[in-house]
């Protein structure tokens, strides 16, 4: 195998990895498991089950901001492929790689209003705030740590008395 197919299937098996032990985790915490499939809608539950909904609007907005200057950075970037006048293809280029540097900030933005809410989580599991930022940034080890661990309890009585 080339090293492309070996990449593709390694991200391929992180991503049904957190995915799963997402599902798990979202089953035991006492929300259906499929909604841990739909974009954006998984995270408006973790949001409104830490008690941060308003925050998950601020997310909202800079998450869909962020994968739409990556599209239109991806399409300025094959359109320019297209272009036969070479000054034209370097002002795509440009434009292309100012888009996709704008996603990538907006996705940094994403992550940092994501933080507090994952560790709100973790305190909720009864885990220290590290774990809160493992959820956001090695989904693939702290989803199937949280779901099949048996040191990840989820504590109902603790959000309850907020």
């Amino acid at each position: 195998m080339i090293p492309e197919q070996l990449a593709a299937i390694f991200y391929t098996l992180t991503a049904l990895i957190a995915m799963v032990g997402r599902f798990f985790t979202y089953e035991k915490m006492g929300i259906e498991g499929y909604k841990s499939f739909v974009p954006l809608y998984c995270d408006y539950v973790i949001f409104n089950r830490c008690g941060q909904r308003r925050r998950f609007w601020l997310f909202g907005f800079f998450a869909v901001l962020a994968v739409t200057a990556f599209v239109m950075g991806m399409m300025m970037g094959f359109a320019a492929v297209s272009v036969s006048d070479t000054t034209a293809a370097n002002g795509m280029l440009a434009a292309s790689l100012l888009f996709v540097g704008f996603s990538l900030v907006m996705a940094i933005v994403v992550i940092v209003i994501q933080i507090p809410v994952y560790i709100t989580l973790a305190d909720q599991f009864g885990r220290e705030a590290i774990f809160g930022i493992g959820f956001v940034l090695a989904p693939p080890v702290l989803w199937p740590m949280a779901a099949w661990s048996s040191h990840f309890q989820y504590d109902v009585e603790l959000l309850e008395k907020e």
